[in-house]
């Protein structure tokens, strides 16, 4: 995605232009996941660059939408959180790779449950037990 496809999908999912500079909340939230998802997509872009698409002309004020308004967007805003889960590449992967740890993890237990070992002493047998599991893998 190029910076503008970017800045498209935002206004178009807010509902407003997130290159008017007001710092009315929803717009600076707006642009802070913004600067966000340009960062994670164009890594190339300078933060001048970036702000230069939605009429802010100080990458300092890029800056601090990326390190503070878009955190405070990952706590109390989660329509537009979820917005940018759905945009961010990096974002993606991460719940990829969780999902894929999560089901591990639930093959292990069961595997454990079955082959007997839940009911001893699981301390000592977990590194045998990793390594049986382990092999029933390849």
């Amino acid at each position: 995605m190029t910076a503008e496809e970017i800045k498209k999908a935002i206004n178009k999912n807010l509902g407003i232009d997130i290159g008017n500079t007001t710092s009315m909340r929803e717009y600076t939230e707006g642009r802070a996941v913004y600067y966000q998802l340009t960062k994670e997509h164009c890594p190339y872009l300078t933060l001048m660059k970036i702000g230069e698409v939605v009429n802010i002309m100080s990458h300092s004020n890029v800056r601090y939408g990326i390190d503070v308004v878009f955190d405070k967007v990952k706590m109390f805003n989660k329509p537009l959180y979820e917005l940018y889960l759905r945009l961010s590449p990096k974002a993606q992967t991460d719940l990829a790779i969780r999902s894929a740890q999560i089901e591990l993890l639930d093959g292990y237990s069961m595997w454990l449950s079955k082959h007997g070992y839940m009911d001893t002493d699981w301390w000592a047998e977990e590194p045998l037990a990793i390594d049986e599991f382990l092999k029933t893998l390849k």
